[in-house]
């Protein structure tokens, strides 16, 4: 059973009547009746068609979200925020993968090859009537133009698009406080593996890194800033470099976890110990953290958070509200045991 006409035939009324009943206009039907079309509704199933009634009033409480990458770390936490709002507050969400990791590894520029699939994925999207496009990204990055310009709003969530509202983490103040948790454990000679230099990221941590470090009138050595590819290789490569060098760090900051369990392999391959000798931290707060020997101290990210707060506020533009064009959302240190106090350090 599909339409009023059906059910109003059935209950001989007409389909003005049905539709009182389905819409709680209880004073323009008799009790009688309205219990005869509820008899009818129920044996035959009959579901009205949602988003049909709520083109009436514009809207469908429906979220679009086009994901650059399910598989990568950070987006089933986004997606997982983004879903709780939804739930809620009474909203659905529909997801659509774009699949980009395997296609681009790490050369994010190259997503205009993909404009194609972006926007087919859009496409699908506004075709059911959805009130606003989440765009969750692979890694904090400019993305201006990936979207063609819509009649819907539309927020990205772990990338940055020009006059457009996004989510995102506060990279310079969780990288300050990763530096300055070292500076006070006493640590003096703090190396740092850093990621790609046309990483937007990357360029972000490195001006909390040095912020820190002038902040306690402490010198910025070039020779103790080495650059990564995010990689596991990478951060073994750069950790045994660093070790091998004339002046040995007391502590290693790694701007992902990936490199900083890969200095930390290099530094035990070379007989030195963790935290005893040269401190680590990480970022990102990998699942596998809290399993390495020793647990690696690390910076937790606001993923979940940052989901929920993009579905808030793209409800608030629905509605149109005024909002901030850039959020970011502090990180929080998740202190285990691969940091620890410099041994020649004494609390004054």
């Amino acid at each position: 059973m599909n339409t009023i006409k059906e059910i109003a035939a059935l209950a001989k009324v007409s389909p003005a009547t049905v539709s009182n009943v389905l819409n709680n206009r209880n004073d323009q039907v008799s009790s009688e009746t309205r219990e005869k079309i509820l008899e009818i509704i129920r044996e035959t199933n009959f579901k009205p068609n949602r988003i049909a009634k709520s083109l009436r009033v514009n809207r469908t409480h429906t979220i679009g979200v086009i994901a650059e990458d399910i598989t990568v770390f950070n987006t089933p936490s986004i997606i997982n925020g983004i879903n709780a709002f939804s739930e809620q507050n009474n909203y659905r969400i529909i997801l659509n993968d774009l699949g980009l990791n395997e296609k681009m590894g790490h050369n994010f520029s190259e997503i205009t090859r993909f404009k194609k699939t972006i926007d087919g994925s859009l496409a699908a999207l506004l075709s059911f009537q959805v009130d606003g496009i989440i765009y969750v990204g692979l890694h904090p990055r400019d993305v201006t133009g990936v979207l063609p310009l819509v009649d819907k709003p539309v927020l990205y969530v772990g990338c940055y698009a020009e006059n457009q509202i996004s989510v995102n983490y506060d990279d310079k103040s969780a990288f300050y406080k990763a530096t300055k948790t070292l500076i006070d454990l006493g640590h003096d000679r703090i190396a740092l593996i850093a990621g790609p230099s046309d990483s937007l990221a990357a360029e972000s941590r490195l001006a909390g890194y040095k912020a820190a470090l002038e902040n306690q009138d402490m010198l910025y050595r070039d020779e103790f800033v080495v650059t990564g590819d995010w990689g596991f290789e990478s951060g073994h490569k750069l950790g045994k470099l660093l070790v091998d060098s004339d002046k040995l760090p007391t502590a290693i900051l790694a701007m992902n976890d990936l490199m900083a369990i890969g200095a930390v392999n290099a530094i035990q391959a070379s007989g030195l110990k963790v935290p005893d000798d040269i401190s680590v931290i990480g970022f990102d707060n990998r699942e596998f953290c809290q399993y390495t020997k020793p647990s690696l101290t690390t910076v937790q990210l606001p993923l979940y958070e940052m989901g929920y707060m993009a579905a808030s506020t793209l409800i608030a533009l629905v509605d149109n509200e005024d909002i901030n064009r850039g959020i970011e959302l502090p990180c929080d240190l998740i202190a285990r045991d691969s940091a620890g106090l410099h041994h020649d350090y004494k609390y004054n």
